[in-house]
C-alpha cells in the first residue's frame, strides 16, 4: 500500500517515513499542500497523513473534492485544531 505524508518539515517527513517503510508500505511524501494534491490526483493511494501545518484544513477540504483516500491528520492538540480538521474532511486526527 502507498502512504503519502504531507508535511512542510524535513524532519517530521523522515521520522514519519521510517517506521511506515519498515512495515512494508511504500512512502511518498510532498513538502507542501500543492505537491501533495498532484499526488493524489496522479498516485493510486491507501492512505494519506497531513500535517494541520498553517494550510493543512485548506489541503484537506481540496483533497476531499478530487478522493475519498483515507485522510488521517496530525499536529497541535489544540482542541480547534482536532474539530477543524473533521470538519475539513479528515477521517481521523492524531497528536
Amino acid at each position: 500500500m502507498k502512504v503519502l505524508v504531507i508535511d512542510s518539515e524535513r524532519t517530521c517527513l523522515r521520522v514519519m517515513r521510517a517506521p511506515l517503510e519498515r512495515d512494508g508500505y511504500k512512502v511518498l511524501a510532498a513538502r507542501d499542500g500543492l505537491s501533495g494534491l498532484a499526488l493524489v490526483r496522479s498516485e493510486v493511494l491507501g492512505l494519506v497523513l497531513l500535517n494541520v501545518m498553517p494550510s493543512g484544513l485548506d489541503v484537506c477540504r481540496q483533497l476531499r473534492q478530487i478522493s475519498d483516500v483515507p485522510v488521517i491528520m496530525y499536529g497541535s492538540p489544540k482542541p480547534d485544531d482536532m474539530v477543524g480538521a473533521l470538519a475539513a474532511g479528515a477521517d481521523n486526527y492524531v497528536l
